[in-house]
């Protein structure tokens, strides 16, 4: 098909569809934003919804411990009380122990970690990892400085790895 219209009046034409192409875009851009909006206060007002309905179930709760429950609390905290006094009471007879858990944790070298202390009839069983020998070293040489710790014993198996050791050693104590 030939166009015979004059030369302006093809501008025109043009300038018209580049109108109509960018009011059609810029209907487009304010409908999403229209929609983005109302989804947002969608959920603005989802999300006051729910906190009043958590602030509401909240005072209920609260108003439902209020009665037995508050007893049962009460009586646990009660025998709760009571066994911490035991601990105090036990700790305070063994000051050695606290004093000896303090001469191990100021011994471990950077690096060290212990997994597992236990003790029974001041026999001393420790188990962790070291990073390194040279760390597990360090870590011996510390224990051997204490006076009061006695028949230190590593396993040899301790040694044989140079890098990410799990050990253990056990020692007494003379108190």
């Amino acid at each position: 098909m030939i166009n015979l219209l004059p030369e302006n009046e093809k501008k025109v034409l043009t300038v018209i569809r580049w109108q109509k192409i960018i009011a059609i875009i810029g209907a487009l851009i304010i409908y999403f934003i229209v929609a983005l909006s109302l989804i947002l206060w969608a959920i603005s007002v989802n999300i006051s919804s729910e906190k009043k309905f958590k602030e509401i179930m909240a005072i209920t709760e609260e108003g439902r411990l209020n009665n037995s429950e508050t007893n049962a609390v009460k009586t646990k905290i009660a025998a709760l009380n009571d066994n911490l006094v035991k601990i105090d009471t036990q700790i305070s007879r063994n000051k050695w122990l606290t004093e000896t858990i303090k001469k191990i944790s100021g011994g471990i070298p950077s690096g060290v970690y212990l997994t597992n202390i236990s003790y029974q009839d001041k026999q001393f069983m420790i188990s962790g990892f070291a990073p390194t020998r040279e760390d597990l070293l360090i870590f011996k040489e510390n224990l051997e400085k204490e006076n009061d710790f006695k028949k230190i014993n590593f396993p040899p198996i301790d040694w044989v790895k140079p890098k990410a050791i799990i050990f253990s050693v056990t020692f007494s104590i003379d108190k």
